[in-house]
């Protein structure tokens, strides 16, 4: 088991032995070091290892990193940097711009793609065969239907991989793991998003700056929202929605 030391700053990584308890060279070190920077999430795909990396200060700094096998401390190469460019999956445009301000929760998506969450600016950004020749990005904003800006307080987001299931909350707060059941459509993206409506709000529809697509939110009691593409024309109900999952 891998737990992750000082997301902001001074980061190290604790390996836990179910059997023997923490490993005698635990905490680890990172080979290089930032007192206002570190490592948020941990990602393993395969036999890599890739970790988010918080706090980036100008366009180019790294925000996914992947770990260097057998080094210690422990060396990273870059995956993906702040303002790097992608597919925006609202407008289909190509060569956008992410925003990265605040990188977050890393996920492993269904379909073996990385899902980056930017807290600040209620982005998720996807990359497809990280490390690889072929790595791609896209990125998907969620927009507040007050307000019609980026959600703020963006955090963890997770794909339903069935139509029906438990998943279970780390509420720091009150000290507990609640657990959620709940049917969901497959493929949909669970996200938590902090601070924007009363939660006790049933459900919302943020629209995407494109006029194409909207991004469909389903926020329920305990805070989560369920998340999809719909096209625009389903506002006036002569399509179909399609998944985002479908779409990519």
């Amino acid at each position: 088991m891998w737990a992750l030391q000082n997301q902001d700053g001074n980061s190290t990584l604790t390996v836990i032995d179910p059997d023997e308890g923490v490993t005698p060279s635990s905490p680890i070190p990172y080979a290089v070091l930032s007192a206002s920077r570190g490592v948020d999430d941990v990602v393993f795909r395969g036999n890599r290892t890739f970790l988010s990396y918080t706090n980036p200060t100008y366009l180019e700094t790294p925000t996914i990193q992947m770990l260097v096998k057998g080094t210690s401390p422990l060396a990273v190469t870059t995956i993906l940097t702040m303002g790097a460019t992608g597919t925006n999956l609202a407008t289909g445009q190509r060569n956008q711009p992410t925003t990265q301000n605040d990188p977050d929760s890393l996920k492993l998506t269904p379909f073996g793609d990385l899902q980056l969450s930017s807290g600040a600016d209620g982005q998720l950004i996807f990359v497809r065969h990280p490390g690889t020749d072929e790595h791609a990005v896209s990125f998907l904003t969620l927009l507040d239907p007050a307000t019609r800006q980026p959600v703020t307080g963006l955090d963890d987001a997770v794909f339903a991989t069935a139509t029906r299931g438990v998943f279970y909350l780390a509420d720091t707060g009150n000290n507990r793991i609640p657990r959620h059941h709940g049917g969901r459509s497959r493929s949909r993206i669970l996200v938590r998003v902090s601070g924007q409506r009363d939660p006790r709000s049933s459900r919302s529809i943020s629209r995407a700056a494109s006029s194409r697509l909207l991004s469909e939110i389903s926020r329920d009691p305990m805070g989560w929202c369920s998340c999809r593409r719909v096209p625009a024309t389903k506002a006036i109900g002569t399509q179909r929605p399609r998944d985002l999952a479908h779409e990519r």
